[in-house]
């Protein structure tokens, strides 16, 4: 929902949103009641939609970009996919960050102070999940914990 505090209007955003992060003068979503796994832009001047990453469908096709979450730290927009799980950079040609094959498809990435957290999920007869630090400083990520 958006609220205009001037007119004192509400207006629909999306009827259901899995993930969202604020960067610039937009948001950006995935639409969860569509299941879409695919990210919008939408600017919170003009309230213009755009569809920016992934397919737009609800049945992506085998090997398309499925994507899962929107993270926004310092102004900078960076988001994750399933199958394979995958951490990247927003920007007209995607900066791939960090790469999981043994995840088994999930990736959950949360930021604080220029910094992003992210785990994965992995089965190997009991479900292990690592967490991971990406620090936007320095460019680097590493390794902190995997417990099961």
């Amino acid at each position: 929902m958006r609220y205009n505090t001037s007119d004192r209007k509400l207006t629909v955003i999306a009827d259901d949103i899995a993930s969202a992060a604020f960067s610039g003068d937009s948001i950006y979503f995935i639409e969860h009641s569509s299941r879409s796994f695919s990210i919008y832009k939408q600017s919170l001047d003009t309230g213009e939609k755009q569809l920016i990453r992934g397919g737009g469908v609800s049945e992506p096709s085998p090997g398309a970009l499925i994507c899962d979450n929107v993270i926004s730290v310092q102004n900078e927009l960076f988001y994750t996919t399933r199958y394979p799980a995958r951490l990247y950079r927003y920007d007209e040609q995607d900066i791939l960050i960090a790469e999981f094959p043994d995840s088994d498809g999930s990736l959950r990435g949360f930021h604080t102070d220029g910094r992003i957290l992210y785990c994965t999920y992995r089965k190997e007869g009991a479900r292990y999940i690592s967490m991971y630090l990406y620090d936007l400083g320095s460019e680097t990520g590493n390794h902190l914990t995997e417990t099961q």
